[in-house]
């Protein structure tokens, strides 16, 4: 019984996947790079870094 359901499950999302390819549409994900931000370093006090390089934002 859970084979059936099975595979009826991947019947029904092959045939999503063909009705979204019909619009343009592709499911398949493609691994892009991540993009890397980097945040400043906030210090509990200013004397632990430099007041120079001390952010605003902390």
């Amino acid at each position: 019984m859970k084979m059936l359901i099975d595979f009826l499950a991947g019947i029904v999302a092959f045939l999503a996947a063909a009705a979204l390819a019909q619009f343009g549409l592709n499911i398949d994900r493609v691994s892009q790079p991540l993009e890397i931000k980097r945040l400043p370093e906030c210090h509990s006090s200013p004397d632990e870094a430099g007041k120079a390089n001390a952010s605003k934002t902390c």
